[in-house]
Parts: C-alpha cells; structure tokens; sequence
C-alpha cells in the first residue's frame, strides 16, 4: 500500500480564523481529527466528537 500526500501534510497547523463548526476539527496543515472523549488525542485538545465504546486494537492482537 501506497500513501501520497501533499508536500507540507502534517506540519504546524496553519493560523487560521475559527469560521465554520468543522474548523475547530483541524489538528495540522491538511489533518482533521474527531476523537473520542477518552483518547489521549482528546485530552491534547482535539474535538471529543466520536461516541461509542473505544476500543483499543493494540490488546487485541
């Protein structure tokens, strides 16, 4: 498998305005989060939007 993505993906999130409800969901330049309420990417301040069990893969492999 093959990913390709725009040259400066994943950098320092841009300063932008807060404009629309999903400009909140910007983690880096062309990244978009949602996590869940109990992720550690939801305690760094990523938007707690994802609901349900949150299962961890890791344990079950």
């Amino acid at each position: 498998m093959l990913i390709a993505l725009p040259k400066g993906t994943n950098t320092d999130k841009p300063d932008l305005p807060v404009r629309g409800s999903d400009d909140a969901w910007l983690w880096a330049c062309n990244k978009w989060l949602l996590a869940h309420p109990d992720s550690a990417e939801a305690a760094q301040g990523a938007v707690a939007a994802l609901t349900g069990e949150n299962l961890d893969i890791a344990a079950m492999l």
